[in-house]
């Protein structure tokens, strides 16, 4: 699996995951799920297949960062937290606006290969728009 609950427990206390979690079906879901949102994000741009193949070293490092705040996130979620803590929340929308700004070609996620070739789902940026009108009056 691309992230286990080891990687978790680097980014939340391994006594408070257990407690949120109650059981490892539950921090596993949280992890397939957050792998399918970053997927979801990546998809268009990246060879998502490759990348979450990989295991151990071989990952990126941003990557594993994003999926691990997202999955955090989802395991609170699941928990019933009413309230989630602002610094978990933060990481968590963070996270999504960097997939969103990867997915619009703003920033350039290091690590990943990129797609070449002719995807259906491949698309290029191309910005729409013409000038301001002006209202001239001679």
């Amino acid at each position: 699996m691309y992230l286990t609950i080891s990687d978790l427990q680097n980014g939340i206390q391994p006594e408070i995951l257990s407690v949120v979690t109650r059981s490892s079906d539950n921090a596993t879901r949280a992890i397939s799920d957050a792998i399918d949102m970053a997927k979801s994000y990546l998809a268009t741009r990246y060879d998502t297949d490759a990348e979450f193949a990989r295991s151990a070293d071989d990952r990126a490092p941003v990557v594993v960062k994003l999926v691990r705040d997202i999955a955090i996130y989802y395991c609170l979620q699941y928990h019933g937290m009413v309230e989630i803590n602002e610094p978990r929340r933060t990481a968590y929308d963070d996270a999504i606006r960097y997939l969103e700004a990867a997915r619009s070609e703003k920033v350039v996620v290091p690590g990943l290969i990129r797609l070449t070739g002719s995807r259906p789902s491949q698309s290029s940026y191309v910005r729409h728009g013409g000038n301001k009108k002006r209202n001239n009056q001679f």
